[in-house]
């Protein structure tokens, strides 16, 4: 997660100009370039041990992540 979290900061960067100052601004900075941030947010509160999903929530989350991961590199391959 770490290192998706930066690799959207230097996406957001490239997109808007601005280093985001944090990994949490790059989340919220690459939700406002239009990618779809929840998974993320998501997975972040599963790390901090907020939530407890079962199986088939976590293939939901994997899967949600991943279309995340895939529109990321759609936006950079249009740059």
């Amino acid at each position: 997660m770490s290192s998706l979290l930066i690799n959207l900061g230097v996406l957001v960067e490239l997109k808007t100009g601005q280093a985001p100052p944090t990994k949490l601004a790059a989340l919220e900075a690459a939700a406002g370039l239009g990618l779809p941030m929840q998974p993320a947010r998501e997975i972040l509160a599963l790390k901090r041990g907020e939530t407890k999903p079962d199986a088939a929530e976590l293939k939901r989350l994997y899967a949600a992540f991943m279309g995340t991961v895939q529109e990321a590199a759609r936006m950079v391959d249009q740059l």
